[in-house]
């Protein structure tokens, strides 16, 4: 429903949410079409003031059952804020999952 939404949208941002959304709905591990997955922010981490920020977002997955890991499942998308522009990015080096409570099992080798 947010894809459909974002088609039609006159945000400045629209293409890169779109790529970033149809990336998770085609990624193996994050999506699913029998169950919703319920997606929520967890926190905003300020790597550089007014320019890069790590958003972090946890997720259950009902098809899942219980996670055994420390922390919560979840993914991280980078922002980057240049020039009025910004670029979304999902994080995929595990490097930047350290120490922040999140952990995933998307890792940068499935995108090589």
């Amino acid at each position: 429903m947010i894809i459909a939404a974002l088609n039609y949208s006159t945000l400045h941002q629209t293409d890169q949410l779109l790529a970033l959304l149809n990336e998770l709905k085609n990624n193996k591990k994050l999506s699913t079409y029998q169950e919703n997955v319920m997606i929520k922010r967890d926190k905003l981490i300020t790597v550089t003031k007014d320019t890069d920020y790590k958003v972090l977002y946890n997720f259950k997955h009902p098809g899942t059952g219980t996670c055994t890991e420390l922390g919560k499942c979840g993914f991280i998308v980078s922002y980057r804020i240049r020039d009025d522009n910004v670029t979304l990015e999902l994080c995929t080096n595990s490097e930047d999952y350290t120490d922040t409570g999140i952990h995933t099992t998307i890792s940068s080798q499935q995108h090589e």
